[in-house]
């Protein structure tokens, strides 16, 4: 379990699907992180009803950010899209909570920018290119940590937002909801985050 460390709250995992087949090929297993065991927490949730989660799914593979559109339930609302690791050699334990992806629309849409036009301040990074403009601003730098995610995920930008594919979202709603998600056939691992329980005064966009 993974918990924020200002916070103290659960934290959503994303799992590299690669690294248990890396690891077990290596010679030196005693010099590296040993995999964890992908995670199906999201049918757990079915025991806390009239509550909110959030949930990080990781897929069976990439996908396009079209289709993982159509894929999504549409009684979940999608956050946030993972554009996952490059390297098998990236374990997930070292490496929680350094991801590098996008934030979607905040209307319930899961709907992602490939370009924002006629934005005065350059320097805003919400959209499919302007995240390519933070990974190479990242890269040039020597002050920042992980720069070696950074460059893992560069590796992995396309030229548009219509063929970028992603490993994973992060996904909210209700629990009742958020629990089926381990039963889809792309759900490769799914690790709660945050849960709160929904409230009088409350109405969820989902």
């Amino acid at each position: 379990m993974a918990a924020n460390p200002k916070t103290g709250q659960k934290e959503p995992i994303f799992f590299n699907r690669a690294y248990p087949n890396w690891y077990s090929s290596q010679k030196n297993k005693d010099k590296l992180m040993s995999p964890i065991t992908p995670t199906h927490e999201a049918k757990t949730l079915q025991a806390l009803p009239n509550t909110l989660g959030e949930v990080a799914i990781t897929f069976d593979k990439r996908y396009r950010y079209e289709d993982i559109l159509k894929m999504m339930p549409h009684n979940i609302m999608i956050n946030y899209y993972w554009l996952g690791f490059h390297s098998a050699a990236l374990d997930t334990s070292s490496h929680v909570g350094c991801y590098v992806g996008l934030n979607a629309k905040d209307d319930g849409s899961g709907k992602l920018n490939d370009q924002f036009a006629g934005l005065p301040d350059k320097t805003k990074y919400n959209d499919y290119q302007g995240l390519k403009k933070a990974l190479k601003s990242q890269i040039n730098r020597k002050d920042v940590d992980h720069i070696d995610i950074a460059k893992d995920a560069e590796k992995q930008l396309v030229p548009s937002l219509k063929t970028a594919e992603f490993a994973g979202v992060i996904v909210t709603g209700r629990t009742e909801n958020l629990a089926k998600l381990d039963q889809l056939p792309y759900t490769y691992a799914s690790n709660v985050g945050i849960t709160t329980p929904i409230m009088p005064y409350q109405s969820p966009i989902k």
